[in-house]
């Protein structure tokens, strides 16, 4: 008499087990320095709709309306993205420094000098969110 593996007791379980594993996997936080460089990334391929969300209701209200950030944003030809590294990760916040410059359309190369980055977690899109840029 051998073991049938096709016995509904042993589906149920690896369902189970598939859907354990799903669950726990979409709770963990991205890093905050790939978020970060991700979202610069985005911003390059002209993915503002996407790059937009990644503000929080601060930091919107505290710039532009999205039509004046995607004119400012195509004006710049490509971001040089440099070092990205966390200075600090505590519960919803996270500190980044990262290396940015904008080449302009014009030809011309500016560094970013607001390079101080302010992450918050948000639940409701389970992403960070860029919530201040400052200098140093």
């Amino acid at each position: 008499m051998g073991l049938d593996v096709s016995q509904p007791l042993f589906a149920s379980s690896s369902t189970s087990l598939q859907t354990n594993v799903s669950t726990v996997s979409t709770t963990t936080r991205q890093d905050p320095e790939n978020f970060v460089r991700t979202h610069y990334i985005s911003l390059n391929k002209r993915q503002y709709s996407e790059t937009w969300s990644h503000l929080s209701a601060r930091f919107k209200n505290e710039s532009a309306s999205y039509s004046e950030y995607q004119q400012w944003w195509n004006s710049v030809r490509e971001i040089k993205i440099g070092n990205i590294k966390q200075v600090k990760q505590r519960g919803d916040m996270a500190i980044v420094d990262a290396e940015l410059w904008y080449l302009k359309n014009d030809g011309k190369t500016y560094p970013d000098s607001k390079n101080r980055i302010y992450l918050i977690w948000s639940n409701d899109s389970n992403s960070w969110l860029f919530d201040r840029k400052l200098s140093p």
